[in-house]
């Protein structure tokens, strides 16, 4: 009985707490909370039965391409993934529904490029992995989006009968994660798009018409483990549309046929 007159007593000063608590003030605790105890170095896989959600995609900014064939890319990683310690009560934190932390004090899925060029400084592994400056959006369902800039090498094969720089090459970006089956992971495209964005139509190389013709959400079995693994494997082909040399600009004098 006591107990519970203790409470009835605590109630009213925790609310008033709460009443004079500010923005600010609630947006603060509701990290503490949400990172107490949270070990970033552990996925939440929470039901052996259940894999975790997991959303992956690429929204392009720039390309260009060198004279070795290899495509340079100005890009957004969009990943999307559940992670159910990371939920809360808006009403308990000011109707909070959202809070921004930096990626580097959360657990992010082991995602990479398996045909990347580059793993060193500022490509796409560095981003995902030892950097992670940017910060995460985090929803009190436990949804986590994240979505940093970052850059992508990838080779590419001119198409037989090209004309030399102005010909169409064949491409393809394969990602995803690096240790996890779809034991673990139920890994999607991200919001359902099967292709890359292009958002800068003004970049010196485009995706043309015959791109992403293929289902990129692809299951295989390796030699190594009985598990199947999952990956996005974009298949795509570009074309220049511009360069520059010693006059200046040059304009392809073919037509490009953009996707």
């Amino acid at each position: 009985m006591w107990k519970i007159c203790l409470l009835a007593l605590a109630l009213p000063a925790t609310l008033a707490h709460q009443d004079k608590e500010n923005y600010h003030e609630a947006h603060a605790r509701l990290k503490r909370d949400l990172l107490r105890n949270y070990d970033k170095d552990l996925h939440p896989w929470m039901h052996k039965d259940k894999p975790i959600n997991v959303s992956a995609g690429m929204s392009v900014f720039d390309m260009d391409m060198d004279d070795e064939g290899i495509l340079n890319m100005v890009a957004w990683y969009r990943g999307m993934w559940q992670d159910e310690r990371l939920t809360w009560h808006a009403d308990d934190y000011h109707n909070i529904h959202e809070i921004r932390i930096p990626a580097r004090e959360l657990w992010v899925p082991d995602m990479e490029v398996y045909n990347a060029e580059s793993y060193g400084h500022g490509s796409f592994s560095d981003t995902m992995h030892r950097m992670r400056n940017h910060y995460a959006i985090v929803y009190s369902s436990g949804k986590v989006l994240f979505i940093p800039p970052t850059n992508l090498k990838v080779r590419c094969m001119e198409d037989e009968g090209g004309e030399y720089p102005w010909g169409e090459y064949s491409c393809n970006l394969k990602i995803g994660p690096w240790t996890h089956s779809s034991l673990a992971f139920d890994l999607q495209p991200y919001d359902g798009k099967k292709y890359i964005e292009l958002h800068n139509l003004d970049s010196p190389m485009v995706f043309t018409e015959n791109s992403f013709e293929n289902d990129p959400l692809v299951k295989k079995v390796y030699d190594c483990c009985p598990e199947t693994y999952a990956s996005i494997e974009y298949k795509f082909k570009v074309q220049r549309q511009f360069k520059f040399g010693e006059n200046g600009m040059q304009k392809n004098p073919n037509q490009v046929m953009t996707f």
